[in-house]
Parts: structure tokens; sequence; C-alpha cells
């Protein structure tokens, strides 16, 4: 949460800046609070009041900018300044992508947000991404992401550059051939020039000591995005989406390989790279798509196996579009149409659950190890 306030001091209570009693007050909301005051070193103390509900507060006055008449430039400046100096929640650090012992240096546009933690600095830390497998592109159909980030390659030394070309380089080549995603884990560490390799023997029990002192953050895929020009993406799932490990292969115990139904709208075309669901261009935007949920809610218990899969992709589309408000009306459509028997409150149940989404506006915080 970003609020910037322009006041010209017009009421007369005021107290000075140094207030500190206002100042130990509680913090309660995590986010940002900048106070433009034209009326020199005092500001309302009303806003002060404003601020000291922020964890991160920036005053800025004539004083600061050293004129009375506030040149537009040098204010600008200053308070383009100040709100990237709040920014605590970005690594400053390049992003280090993995895979095997192959790496390369990048960068996350926009960069990842993270929750403030009073044990954590961010901007000391730097996110490593690895690569711990491949899929189809067709075979990940829409899963819910909490964020995209274009991967920019960082240049390589001119004469490494010549001899094998980057990680990120050969990711691209390579998913545009096989039409694939690359399946990654993400931590936050202190910055390092090279990673190290984390391996797993036949002796190695849990929990796992992460090299570097890694902390778990998130999981998530890279894939090509192909637009006026080839790039790669970066996709983060949300908190706890990987879940706890239910089937184990070496038990026997897996249910794979699933043959999946025939003609499903939310089936990738197995001759294309992965592509997230597209609203904007379609002339009815979302509306096709949620009657389908609301039809299929209809028919519950019976299509339940094809409702939860459409409403999942709905969910999905949702929040790539930063649209959580869609999933709160269609939870109310569906409420309106469902048939109420004890079977179906169970189902009610689980749709509550899978359309509750957590405040966009908290990025996500890492797990300890």
């Amino acid at each position: 949460m970003e609020v910037v306030v322009l006041t010209d001091g017009c009421s007369s209570n005021f107290s000075d800046i140094m207030d500190h009693d206002l100042a130990s007050r509680e913090v309660r909301l995590d986010g940002t609070c900048i106070v433009v005051s034209l009326s020199g070193s005092q500001v309302n103390s009303t806003l002060r009041r404003l601020q000291a509900n922020f964890k991160h507060s920036t005053l800025l006055s004539s004083v600061s900018v050293g004129a009375t008449n506030l040149p537009t430039d040098r204010m600008t400046d200053m308070l383009v300044n100040a709100v990237f100096g709040t920014q605590t929640c970005e690594s400053e650090h390049p992003t280090l992508i993995a895979c095997g012992h192959l790496f390369s240096s990048a960068v996350l546009t926009p960069r990842p947000c993270f929750r403030h933690r009073d044990d954590l600095n961010c901007l000391e830390l730097q996110l490593f991404v690895e690569i711990f497998g491949f899929l189809n592109a067709a075979d990940i159909s829409h899963p819910p992401i909490r964020s995209r980030h274009t991967v920019l390659a960082l240049p390589q030394p001119i004469a490494q550059s010549e001899v094998t070309p980057g990680l990120l380089e050969m990711l691209l080549l390579t998913m545009s051939s096989t039409l694939t995603v690359a399946m990654v884990t993400v931590y936050l560490q202190p910055p390092v020039s090279r990673p190290t390799v984390f391996k797993l023997t036949e002796d190695s029990r849990p929990p796992h000591v992460l090299p570097d002192s890694r902390r778990f953050l998130t999981h998530g895929f890279i894939h090509r995005f192909n637009s006026k020009r080839d790039c790669l993406m970066l996709s983060l799932f949300p908190e706890d989406f990987a879940g706890s490990l239910l089937y184990n292969d070496a038990d026997n115990t897996s249910p794979f390989p699933v043959r999946e139904a025939d003609k499903l709208s939310y089936k990738q075309s197995g001759s294309s790279d992965f592509q997230y669901v597209n609203w904007v261009h379609s002339p009815h935007g979302p509306t096709n798509d949620v009657n389908k949920v609301v039809r299929l809610a209809k028919r519950l218990p019976e299509k339940s196996a094809v409702f939860f899969k459409e409403l999942n992709r709905v969910k999905a589309a949702a929040l790539a579009c930063g649209w959580p408000s869609l999933l709160s009306a269609l939870y109310g459509l569906i409420l309106e149409n469902v048939q109420k028997t004890p079977e179906t409150d169970v189902h009610l149940e689980t749709i509550s659950k899978i359309l509750t989404v957590s405040n966009d506006d908290q990025p996500m915080s890492p797990v300890p190890v």
C-alpha cells in the first residue's frame, strides 16, 4: 500500500514534525505513507496520526527542498526518491536462475515484493530460482498464479558469451522447440556470485539443510512468452500452493498417469506455447466462462469433476488479471444456483476455500527452514 498526501497546511491545528508521542503509536498497516507539506517544517496533527498507522512513513517539506517556492522538478525528484527509498520489500540484487550446475544472472520486471518481517531485510537478500523439472505446455493447464515477471538476462562476459550461450538463452531455444515449461522452486538467500548446488543422496534425511542460508519462498514455472519479441516469463504460485505429498512413487501409490477427458475448454493446444487465459480480446470477456461455471453448479454433484476444473480455470484467469472481486461475485452466483443437499454442502465448503483469496496487496512472506 502506497499513500501520498499533498497538504498546504491550511488547518490551525499543527504539531511539530518531531512529535514522538505520535511516532511511537503501534503500527497497524504494512505499507508506506508519504506526506508532502507545503507549510514549512510543520504538518497537521491529523496527518501525523495517519502516518503513525503505517510501518514506513516519510515527510517532505519546503525546508528539506531548500526553497520556498518548491520548484516542480525538485519536488518531483524528491517524491520519486522517497517512494523508492521506502520499498524495503524488494531485493536490489540480481536474481540467480539455476538448472543443475548451469546458472545465469537475471533481472525480474517488475521486481517481486515480499511482506516485511522483523527478522528479514529483503533489500539485503537475493532471489534464487532453481529449475527441478519440465512439463509439456499442454499439460500445465491454468494453475493459479500470484504474480508474473519478465526475465531479462544480464550481459555475460564477452569471452564467455562467445564460447557458450547463457542458460536463459538455452531455455528460450529449448522451450521454443519442445513446447515445454520449466517448473521451479523459489528461495531467498544472502547475495552470492555463484550458487551452491544442493544434492540429495541416499543417506539424506529430512529436514534438509539448504546451502547458502536459503529460505523456501514458493513454487512457480518459467515459460516462453511469444509476443513482438520472444522472452521468458516467471509465474509465481500463491503460498502453500504445492500442498503436502500424498503419494509416493516408490510405494506404487501414485495415481498417475491419469487420462484426461477429451475436448476440455481449459486444455492447452499441443502445438503452441503456454498461454494465459485472455479475456481482453474476447467480445464477451469472462461472461461465457462464468456462465459455464454457473451451469455446471446447477448439476452438482453429478458434474463435480468438470465443475472444479472450470472453476480453477476462472480463478487462475481472474488472479492473472488482478480481478479478485470477480471470484466473490462468482461465489454469490453459485450459492444462488446450486441445489441445497447434504452432498452439495460439502462441495460448497470446498468452493468457498477455492474462491477465498488473501489480500493481494500483501506480498508473499518467506517460510523459514
